[in-house]
């Protein structure tokens, strides 16, 4: 046969040696540390790996090299959940790597990424571990389901004075605030305007099972005021990023949903806002977060790229020079996170000593475990990269379980926290 371009392996067979080898090599996925695909997350679920690495390997005559990877959530109890969204995300993987090899191709042919694939198992486990793993399953839902008769996990709001300038003050130094009996409090935005302090949430409400956005007051002793509803509409609504834009606010709460990125603009502060316009349409979008920086808005979102993939595992960028009338483009790298122990946004851009960071959620080993603050590199119309500065993780002293929001505004800062609470 000729020699192709590029050949996709979606087997995992070597290539017969009556195949010229490709002019970029043979492409193949993998899943975890295996090249069995059959074992695929078998391991890593046994094992109760938090995360499951998943990628695209370049297979010439020099060897195999990791091109692209991402880092999804492992189900403890689940193979196949775990792998159905594994695969479901490595769809868009030879796209995107094609993209990168058509806008670099010099810089493609010596791309090799450190991937962490685990134990290297190339066989099923016996009927032992099997066996134990069904035990320790049936083990844990049982001491959950008995934990329910005398606690409830609900999220919480806490709060802290920070006049050190750290960039994540100690969990210890926080003041725990309570909704109401049919409520929690999640997803705290805090903002200031001519002095005083405004913190809008997601306010859950049970009874109706969603979520509508309010807003409280935080007065000089730091002390928070009652919530008011600000903003309900049909469908659930929570993480209501709010930012300034030539002296007006505006809000685009998480809407997902309705699968759209909306838009709201404030007619009286805090309490009135009118629909401005889509921002995204026909999207499975999350924890949408907008930074103006260098003449441009970006928004930050994590994104569904395939149905089944999932909404914790990869940050795609969009940006507009105008982000109240304008249409927003892709960035090319899109995702440009695609791990799950880091894309999704948790609160807004802040500064440090002239530098940026961005909050992001660690999923892994469940939703809303814990915090990064992530220092931002590099940000343009070709490129981004971050770096992790700063972590929180829960405290069972504290009996926190979870951390997955921060904001802060000059010497006050706020999180949301998942807490055990006796009934």
């Amino acid at each position: 046969l000729g020699q192709a371009d590029i050949l996709l392996n979606l087997t995992e067979q070597e290539l017969p040696e009556y195949i010229a080898p490709p002019m970029w090599g043979t492409w193949q996925y993998f899943f975890g540390n295996t090249r069995t695909y059959d074992v695929a997350g078998t391991w890593e679920v046994l094992q109760r790996a938090p995360v499951i690495c998943s990628g695209l390997e370049v297979i010439t005559e020099r060897g195999r090299r990791v091109v692209y990877t991402s880092y999804g959530l492992s189900d403890p109890s689940s193979v196949r959940q775990t792998m159905n969204r594994c695969y479901w995300k490595s769809a868009t993987f030879a796209v995107r790597v094609l993209r990168q090899l058509c806008d670099d191709p010099e810089g493609f042919s010596t791309r090799s990424l450190p991937a962490e694939k685990g134990n290297g198992h190339d066989r099923l486990p016996g009927n032992a571990a099997f066996a134990a793993t069904f035990s320790r399953n049936f083990a844990k839902r049982v001491v959950n389901k008995l934990g329910r008769w005398f606690l409830r996990r609900d999220w919480i709001l806490m709060y802290a004075e920070n006049k050190g300038g750290k960039t994540l003050p100690p969990l210890e130094q926080y003041k725990e605030l309570h909704a109401p009996e049919g409520y929690f409090w999640a997803d705290p935005v805090l903002v200031e305007k001519e002095g005083r302090h405004y913190l809008f949430v997601e306010e859950y409400v049970y009874a109706e099972q969603k979520g509508r956005i309010s807003v409280m007051e935080v007065n000089g002793n730091n002390e928070i005021a009652p919530p008011q509803p600000v903003l309900e509409r049909p469908y659930h609504l929570s993480y209501p990023f709010v930012f300034v834009h030539d002296g007006t606010y505006y809000m685009i709460p998480e809407t997902s949903d309705n699968r759209t990125v909306e838009l709201y603009e404030c007619t009286s502060f805090p309490h009135q806002w009118a629909f401005r316009r889509n921002l995204l349409e026909n999207v499975c979008a999350v924890d949408s977060t907008v930074w103006h920086h260098e003449g441009r808005w970006w928004l930050f979102t994590c994104m569904e790229a395939e149905p089944g993939a999932g909404m914790l595992d990869e940050l795609f960028v969009f940006s507009t020079e105008d982000i109240i009338n304008s249409p927003l483009a892709p960035h090319p790298r899109n995702p440009v996170v695609s791990d799950v122990r880091s894309a999704r946004p948790a609160g807004p851009f802040f500064t440090r000593s002239g530098e940026w960071y961005r909050p992001s959620q660690v999923c892994a080993p469940y939703y809303g475990w814990g915090l990064l603050v992530n220092r931002v590199n590099l940000l343009n119309e070709s490129d981004y990269s971050e770096q992790q500065a700063a972590k929180m993780v829960p405290d069972s002293r504290l009996k926190i379980a979870g951390i997955h929001t921060y904001t802060q505004v000059g010497g006050i800062c706020v999180i949301d926290a998942l807490k055990d609470t006796k009934k």
